[in-house]
């Protein structure tokens, strides 16, 4: 069976404080897919609602919770980064710094369509993540555009 998928490439335009399961003391900043996967539900839900949210991606609410009709990969990645970047960089008295992947970072994502997965729950996951290509960020001090995509 061929399952249909969507490959969407993207930048960073700022750098990106994404962090790994070693918290904010990790080595390195890498780009990793729950991070992605998180924020793609989270404009999905914006935009569609949390149970259309729920059904596309995934749900472990009680006894009815589902898998995921639409799975989502790295395709091309960035190395992990041992680069540094300032926290707060608009600030003259300095806040410290932070493992970073570059600015101008390239890297893309895969969306597949599982066989459950119905036109209209693909469409929407497409959308969603495009949404957040053209509006999200990613990582820690997100909320200042930092990590913006």
């Amino acid at each position: 069976m061929n399952l249909q998928t969507e490959t969407l490439s993207f930048r960073f335009l700022t750098p990106c404080f994404s962090g790994t399961a070693e918290g904010r003391e990790a080595s390195a900043s890498e780009l990793r897919v729950p991070a992605i996967r998180g924020h793609i539900r989270f404009w999905h839900r914006a935009a569609f609602g949390a149970d259309s949210a729920n059904r596309v991606w995934g749900s472990t609410n009680g006894n009815e919770g589902q898998g995921s009709r639409v799975a989502l990969r790295i395709k091309t990645g960035l190395a992990p980064s041992r680069q540094t970047a300032q926290l707060l960089p608009h600030k003259t008295h300095g806040q410290g710094s932070r493992r970073a992947l570059p600015q101008d970072g390239r890297a893309s994502i895969q969306l597949q369509r599982l066989p459950a997965c119905t036109s209209d729950d693909w469409a929407k996951a497409v959308t969603a993540a495009k949404l957040w290509l053209l509006a999200g960020t990613l990582g820690y001090r997100s909320i200042r555009a930092a990590s913006s995509v």
